[in-house]
């Protein structure tokens, strides 16, 4: 039997792929070796990525919020779940103070039909009144306002 080349480089022998065929299946396992060994490191820099830019979710204790269910969905949101200890009121404290700030002044006066509405409203709120009039411990317990009256000052003399 004769055995011809064909132009794909495979050598046949009228019945059967020979020699060149086997060689190609070895360089698709090298390739595919390759490629699993990307897309392993694509995922390990998606998860270093993921760590780095996550946002924090301020649970409780409760029972649903340490739920396999919950985390994996906080995880495929690219949020964390963040829990204080047992007994420590303390660290809830100010989270729950500006959230009860944004009941009152913004959540509490209307209803929106979209979620984009919702957070222009609660971004203008926060921007323009709340860091404008609190007292920062950074700034000496001045507002941000009054701080920047005194470095004006200060610069002009």
């Amino acid at each position: 039997m004769q055995i011809a080349d064909r132009e794909d480089g495979i050598a046949t022998n009228g019945c059967s792929k020979t020699g060149a065929a086997a060689g190609l299946a070895k360089d698709l396992e090298a390739e595919i070796r390759e490629l699993r060994r990307r897309a392993e490191q694509l995922e390990q820099e998606n998860d270093i990525l993921r760590r780095a830019t996550a946002y924090f979710a301020r649970d409780d204790r409760g029972s649903q919020f340490r739920s396999h269910t919950y985390q994996r969905e906080l995880r495929s949101a690219w949020l964390r779940s963040s829990m204080g200890r047992v007994g420590t009121c303390a660290d809830n404290a100010a989270m729950e103070s500006f959230l009860a700030l944004l009941q009152n002044n913004v959540l509490n006066h209307r209803r929106w039909s979209t979620r984009a509405e919702l957070r222009l409203a609660i971004m203008s709120w926060n921007e323009t009144i709340y860091h404008r009039r609190r007292r920062q411990q950074s700034l000496g317990r001045l507002t941000p306002v009054e701080f920047e009256t005194l470095l004006d000052t200060a610069h002009a003399a």
